[in-house]
């Protein structure tokens, strides 16, 4: 089957990648230098779940690691 809509074409320009409509993307993709500060909270909280069995605070640190991650990506749209 195929699609009565076009599919939207990106582009880059220096205010961020715009679609065919000029809308920006809300996320972009995140950058590499990211995952090392996220890999080391997912270690945190691991190591937090084990050593202390209570489930608060690696809840918290997970839900740190996910919202840098937002936030790069937001930052790189």
């Amino acid at each position: 089957m195929t699609s009565r809509e076009p599919a939207l074409r990106t582009r880059t320009t220096s205010t961020g990648t715009r679609n065919e409509q000029g809308r920006t993307r809300t996320f972009g993709t995140p950058d590499l230098f990211v995952w090392a500060p996220v890999l080391a909270l997912i270690q945190a909280t691991v190591i937090t779940l084990i050593i202390f069995g209570s489930i608060g605070l690696p809840l918290g640190l997970m839900a740190v690691a996910v919202v840098l991650v937002g936030l790069d990506s937001w930052i790189n749209r």
